[in-house]
């Protein structure tokens, strides 16, 4: 289910049934009711749209970092969430030379803990590469460059696929967003 998806194309589903009839497969994190999911993201909606603005404001650079780096912060609250701790032991795990401290070791540890699901994590893993990509380099990138677009392409997202390269990265930004915030609750 691509709820941003849904606001970008101005056909907001606005009941469980209607998203159960347009996204039969949709994928929910592990261990949460579907039904659950649906109704807590019907209510996250407006936070879909406000991340999906936000990102469509910013150029390709400034949307795969802006993006990456809210996932990357809510990998942290999630673990976090998660860990067994003091705040001052939690800190020093996240700290610039701890364990947890890079986005790529978060993304393995929660998979490990099997806190976010098998296509989350590949989807994650695709993005850290763009952000990679365009974040340590001072080429010019955008979303329909050859490489970036092959890595883009192996994105797997809930719905329709004819969507553009920009608007299938933003999607997966926000949902993995939502995703991972209800994971924290």
């Amino acid at each position: 289910m691509v709820l941003s998806q849904l606001v970008h194309h101005n056909s907001i589903i606005m009941n469980k049934e209607d998203i159960l009839k347009r996204f039969p497969n949709m994928v929910v994190p592990k261990g949460i009711n579907k039904d659950q999911f649906i109704d807590y993201a019907l209510e996250r909606l407006k936070d879909y749209e406000k991340i999906h603005a936000e990102l469509g404001k910013e150029s390709d650079r400034g949307c795969i970092l802006l993006g990456v780096s809210y996932i990357d912060s809510l990998l942290e609250k999630l673990l976090k969430s998660k860990l067994y701790g003091s705040n001052k032991h939690l800190k020093k795990l996240f700290e610039s030379y701890g364990p947890l401290s890079t986005f790529s070791s978060k993304i393995g540890i929660a998979y490990s803990l099997q806190l976010i699901h098998q296509t989350d994590f590949d989807n994650i893993e695709i993005l850290r590469t763009i952000r990679n990509k365009f974040g340590h380099s001072f080429d010019i990138f955008n979303f329909g460059d050859i490489a970036v677009s092959s890595l883009i392409g192996k994105i797997v997202i809930d719905g329709p696929t004819d969507i553009s390269n920009r608007d299938k990265v933003i999607d997966v930004i926000a949902l993995t967003c939502g995703r991972l915030e209800y994971q924290i609750l």
